[in-house]
């Protein structure tokens, strides 16, 4: 039923029933090509190679994204936004892998700027071959779920602490581009349940190679 309720909500995020999005700016259609997201975003500095702004991977995936680029070595392409603290909740949204994509992406929430692993309640980080791998705190086990070069991926992550309030329960998953399930699994987290109040999506400092799309960002209470 939670599953359900939460496809529905994806479909019909403009109707009065739906749950209020608690990232600011999140639309990014009103963005000039090339433009950084403004405030309360927070994005990696200028360094040669590296880019995070206003882009659209094709005509057929129209506008509204933000381009990740990172062909560093010494620098990371990020996206972050902190919110109010939330023990549950969830957080849905599109990536787009571009065809010469080939290095890892991450996808954290947490607490503070989510830059360490101790502020990392849950992880979901690509592996070399775009596998996705979710755990906390740099512990991780292989998902089902693939991001493939060429191809956008609608994902989602639901969190609740459990009823003893010592492990985090999760659901996550992808849905099509109507809101119907296509995969979702369920995992528990042996972590304290920190209230969750920071989004960090990051490539790696010590790869190069990462070219993404990120879209319809959405942190929604429970």
């Amino acid at each position: 039923m939670k599953l359900l309720l939460l496809a529905l909500a994806l479909t019909s995020v403009s109707a009065l029933a739906a749950p209020k999005n608690q990232l600011q700016n999140a639309d990014f259609s009103k963005l000039k090509p090339g433009a950084a997201p403004g405030k309360p975003w927070h994005t990696s500095g200028p360094a040669e190679g590296v880019e995070v702004a206003a882009g659209s991977p094709d005509a057929a995936t129209g506008s509204g994204w933000v381009h990740l680029r990172d062909d560093s070595a010494e620098a990371g392409a990020t996206l972050r936004q902190s919110f109010n603290a939330m023990p549950s909740g969830s957080l849905s949204l599109k990536l787009h892998a571009a065809p010469t994509h080939h290095a890892p992406v991450g996808i954290y929430l947490g607490t503070g700027a989510v830059s360490s692993p101790e502020d990392r309640v849950i992880e979901l980080k690509t592996n070399g071959r775009g596998v996705f791998q979710i755990g906390s705190a740099g512990e991780r086990e292989a998902s089902p779920i693939t991001l493939v070069p060429g191809v956008t991926t609608w994902l989602f992550v639901q969190w609740k602490p459990n009823s003893a309030g010592d492990n985090l329960d999760v659901v996550y998953g992808t849905v099509d581009n109507n809101g119907q399930l296509l995969t979702s699994q369920r995992l528990q987290l042996p972590v304290k349940p920190d209230p969750i109040s920071a989004l960090r999506i990051t490539t790696d400092k010590s790869a190069s190679g990462a070219d993404f799309y990120v879209t319809d960002l959405r942190v929604m209470s429970l």
